[in-house]
């Protein structure tokens, strides 16, 4: 019986990546890559209204665009809070998600 190939008990995405060497040119940089391939992967849990609402926001800015140009995606908005998020990030407190959020309302 030939043998079957099994696939490795991690998955790739949960392997951290190595530690990259100083003169190391990082995917980010490298302008010929598709923006998709210069990101790392990272998953999250949404809920379903937070799913919906992305897409939907997605497809107004997609709509809404005058120029051509990449496409606005639901991943294009997370890395967007995402750095909003971090731009205040010295300034946030709190114990849990809802105490977070408040801190960050003004």
């Amino acid at each position: 019986m030939p043998e079957v190939p099994v696939a490795p008990a991690i998955s790739a995405s949960r392997i951290k990546p190595a530690v990259q060497k100083p003169n190391a040119k990082r995917a980010s940089e490298e302008p010929t890559l598709p923006a998709y391939l210069r990101y790392v992967r990272k998953e999250t849990r949404l809920r379903e209204d937070q799913q919906n609402q992305l897409t939907l926001q997605a497809r107004r800015l997609n709509r809404a665009k005058t120029t051509r140009g990449p496409r606005i995606t639901e991943n294009s908005l997370i890395r967007i809070a995402v750095d909003l998020f971090l731009a205040q990030a010295d300034r946030v407190v709190g114990d849990d998600e809802d105490a977070i959020r408040e801190s960050m309302t003004p």
